[in-house]
């Protein structure tokens, strides 16, 4: 990740920044799929333990009522604790509590509305993190939520970076050593492979279909093996890859859970999701 017109940083620095400064206000902004979520389910799990009290809201849709923030973090905080009572929640120390809220580019309200709403909750916060894609309508919001805070100080605004072709490579690398492949081979013949596979990817990624992130790199890579057939990945949605993950996962295990039960579990798993399309399903 890094701050725009900086240079990169590491997620533990970034972690570290939000859990340890008070009064400030982050944004985080990166394309679909790039960890966006996982980011911040770390950052909530680290703030505990560091012993703060985190309040993670996850704006899924356009359609939250923004304007009784107390219902609308009770709400989330059921989510989350199912041992504390919201009121102790809210007589805890300001500086204690930090608010953490993903999907805050599905709000469809303008940049005032989300201004004033952030503004009601520093009122209880020491710390607001923002998560957001990339979309047109940020830089507006990052004027306002400036506007708001008042001093750049107060304010830090993190890209979660593309994984480009040399993170590629690492990663390529990476599972070669833990997938034991052409471990008997000379560096050099490693290194051919290395490149062979990273055109392969590359080939897939070329289209723009594919988020470049690390999860469905690895997913190509345990599907493509030494197959040269490269043409099925093309023009194929998010289905199709987390399709591919869910068969290798069983396919792993179909040596502990035996050829039959195996089909079973793959038709199951086949049915529920026709099941879950159908009607509409989320979980």
């Amino acid at each position: 990740a890094k701050k725009p017109n900086s240079s990169r940083v590491d997620f533990k620095e970034i972690i570290g920044d939000i859990i340890n400064r008070p009064e400030m206000i982050n944004l985080i902004e990166g394309s679909r799929e790039s960890g966006k979520t996982i980011l911040g389910r770390r950052i909530f799990r680290e703030a505990v333990g560091a012993g703060k009290m985190p309040l993670l809201i996850n704006f899924t849709s356009s359609q939250q009522d923004l304007s009784n923030v107390r219902k609308l973090q009770n709400n989330f905080f059921k989510n989350e604790y199912d041992h504390i009572d919201f009121e102790k929640f809210r007589q805890f120390p300001i500086e204690n509590k930090l608010l953490l809220i993903d999907g805050w580019d599905n709000l469809e309200i303008g940049s005032s509305e989300k201004k004033e709403f952030l503004d009601k909750m520093r009122k209880e916060f020491t710390s607001i993190t923002v998560i957001s894609s990339d979309t047109p309508r940020l830089q507006q919001d990052v004027i306002a939520i400036r506007d708001l805070v008042g001093a750049d100080s107060k304010f830090s605004f993190w890209s979660i970076q593309k994984f480009g072709r040399n993170k590629r490579e690492e990663l390529i690398r990476k599972w070669i050593r833990t997938e034991k492949k052409y471990l008997d081979e000379s560096p050099d013949s490693i290194d051919f492979q290395v490149t062979k596979i990273q055109q392969k990817i590359s080939d897939i990624l070329g289209d723009g279909y594919v988020p470049q992130v690390p999860m469905y790199i690895l997913i190509i890579l345990r599907s493509i093996d030494d197959t040269d057939d490269i043409d099925r990945f093309k023009d194929q949605g998010n289905g199709y890859y987390y399709e591919l993950l869910i068969k290798n996962a069983l396919f792993s295990a179909e040596s502990r859970l035996g050829s039959d039960k195996y089909g079973e579990l793959l038709e199951y798993l086949t049915n529920l999701a026709f099941f879950m399309f159908v009607n509409g399903l989320k979980s």
